[in-house]
């Protein structure tokens, strides 16, 4: 359900009038409403305090911590009487909602894999059966399937990224950039810059190289900006991880490590929260962790295992046609440049003719 809004928010979204009279007939007294905004609330005693808020924000998974407790109260509600509803809304009632929808299917049995719980909620809740879209919260539903089928405790796990690998790198305007790499945690809180790297547009492979060893647990946002030379710093993509299921690849693809690398997973530009257009098939940033031996949770592979699949958003990059590469200012007028000695050549030939 998208949030239930006032005055002229009201027109476009559900009033929260409206909400208040649909529940109030068709679930008097049996309906629980759960909040997930982080960005707002409204008067819980428009729906009898009945309201309780598992919030998070908007475009970004919830906190691995805050999936059960929620899975559990949903659980307990429905479980008290057969015509309990549990009501859940974000803003929109799409991103933030599915997530955790999915999230209780897999707690509740009623699906067995992150898979199945994606695509009966892209079914159910639209049309085109896009769902949970933003890969890190897609990813998270796959994090959590995998505690389930675990049986596992959560626990933070304290790691070190090494480096960030693109490859193939992002087309850059102009003959050279600065990438610069950056780190959110969210509990306890704080933001640190990792490293940076200048990059030259003929490089076929990107090596960002963490200069702070800075140890990294839970849930973490990485995020890599580019600055080209006399222009504005920009953001090329950000995607969120938790360092219990690294160790362990969860949620993204382990491929072959470079020599001098503990741990690498791969993300293609598709599971990236914003995406980059390198003008060749979708390139993966691999996430080069450097873990401990022996890191890997008990009951989840460790590093160098064989994985069973638990992913759900990987096949996506299957369909993902290469994007077109953009051009720089110095290839526009090349062009320009070669387009104006064709037409003045053409005008020669035709005086000559003539």
């Amino acid at each position: 359900m998208g949030f239930p809004a006032e005055k002229l928010e009201g027109v476009y979204r559900n009033h929260i009038d409206e909400v208040y009279r649909f529940l109030e007939q068709m679930h008097k007294g049996h309906y629980k409403i759960y909040n997930l905004c982080s960005e707002r609330s409204y008067d819980k005693s428009k729906f009898h305090d009945r309201v309780v808020r598992y919030a998070f924000e908007d475009h970004a998974p919830p906190k691995i911590a805050l999936i059960q407790p929620f899975c559990e109260d949903v659980h307990k509600w429905l479980s008290q009487d057969p015509r309990n509803v549990a009501v859940v809304h974000c803003k929109a009632g799409k991103g933030r909602t599915g997530t955790m929808v999915c999230c209780y299917l897999l707690y509740s049995g009623q699906k067995a894999t992150a898979d199945e719980a994606l695509k009966f909620y892209g079914t159910e809740r639209t049309y085109d059966e896009k769902g949970v879209t933003i890969p890190s919260q897609r990813r998270y539903v796959e994090y959590y399937a995998a505690l389930v089928r675990s049986g596992l405790q959560y626990s933070a796990t304290k790691l070190h990224v090494r480096e960030l690998l693109l490859s193939p790198p992002p087309a850059l305007n102009g003959a050279q950039c600065t990438l610069e790499l950056s780190a959110t945690q969210l509990d306890p809180p704080f933001k640190t810059s990792l490293g940076s790297q200048e990059v030259r547009k003929a490089a076929s492979c990107v090596r960002v190289p963490v200069a702070h060893c800075t140890p990294l647990r839970g849930d973490v946002r990485l995020e890599l900006h580019w600055k080209p030379k006399m222009m504005r710093r920009d953001k090329l993509f950000h995607f969120w991880i938790n360092t219990f299921f690294v160790a362990a690849a969860v949620g993204a693809v382990r491929v072959p490590p470079p020599d001098d690398t503990a741990v690498i997973l791969s993300f293609s530009d598709t599971e990236t929260d914003g995406h980059w257009d390198s003008g060749e098939t979708p390139p993966p940033p691999g996430l080069a962790p450097c873990a401990p031996e022996g890191l890997a949770p008990e009951g989840l592979a460790a590093p160098g295992a064989k994985l069973p699949k638990v992913c759900s958003d990987h096949a996506i990059a299957d369909s993902v046609t290469a994007a077109r590469p953009r051009l720089s200012l110095g290839d526009v007028r090349a062009s320009w440049r070669g387009l104006t000695k064709f037409s003045d050549s053409r005008k020669k030939k035709h005086r000559d003719d003539s």
